[in-house]
């Protein structure tokens, strides 16, 4: 099931020049589970009611799909999905060999 988050993100260009800041957006995430591997894949990018992965824009869908490539890695949403989804890490620490990621139990 998809849920949207709040996420902001500033555009850069190809030098890491910001071009545009801060950009308040929501994010649609489908969850992926794959046995003990959980991931999320931003499958729309919204911004007062208008979906930039799906615009008739060139530059529009660009920086949808910017968005929505950081928001892939973006340890934060991606603790956000994770508290949705019931998910948590049981183990030691990130090196704990026997650590693992669990859905919880409803």
């Amino acid at each position: 099931m998809n849920a949207l988050f709040g996420f902001t993100h500033s555009v850069a260009d190809e030098n890491g020049k910001e071009l545009i800041h801060d950009i308040d957006c929501e994010v649609e995430v489908e969850p992926l589970a794959e046995e003990n591997d959980f991931r999320i894949e931003v499958v729309g990018v919204w911004i007062d009611g208008v979906e930039l992965m799906r615009s008739k824009s060139p530059v529009m869908r660009g920086i949808g799909c910017d968005i929505a490539g950081a928001a892939e890695v973006s340890d934060w949403l991606r603790d956000q999905v994770y508290e949705w989804e019931g998910i948590s890490y049981h183990g030691l620490g990130g090196n704990d060999p026997d650590g693992r990621l669990v859905r919880r139990v409803a």
